[in-house]
């Protein structure tokens, strides 16, 4: 299934629009920190993101590059949760909630405990990728 959805299908599409470096994603599973994985997960969006929103935020108002990283992280959030608005048709926001607590998560993992220790790193990320998901879905899908 992976390789259906990764490979081929993004290929498909990377053909269809003439994205011509096809770089959807990079190494996501071997992050060593929230804002890694953040950055090579969907790359198109990232970038997307990076330009419109964290740039536009930084160069049209006069605030701090970790405000208008709130703000980047905040639209991506929102934007996420009214997709499972749609999917789901009940505003629970607990998308949203998980979302803005890595936040503290990227915070955690730039401290000297954590610095420097990709294993540790790389094993809290994949605690958290296989319980997320699934405490999301149970979530929105049960409560």
């Amino acid at each position: 299934m992976r390789y259906v959805l990764f490979e081929s299908l993004l290929n498909l599409l990377a053909e269809l629009t003439y994205f011509a470096d096809r770089g959807f994603y990079s190494h996501w599973w071997n992050s060593t920190s929230w804002d890694q994985y953040a950055r090579s997960w969907n790359k198109p969006v990232h970038i997307f993101l990076l330009r419109h929103v964290y740039h536009s935020s930084l160069s049209s108002f006069t605030i701090s590059r970790s405000i208008a990283t709130l703000i980047t992280f905040l639209l991506s959030a929102l934007v996420h949760e009214l997709l499972m608005f749609v999917l789901f048709k009940k505003l629970r926001g607990y998308l949203l909630l998980m979302q803005m607590s890595q936040i503290p998560l990227v915070w955690l993992g730039r401290t000297r405990w954590l610095k420097g220790r990709e294993g540790l790193g790389n094993l809290i990320f994949w605690v958290g990728m296989f319980t997320g998901p699934s405490l999301l879905c149970s979530l929105y899908l049960v409560i």
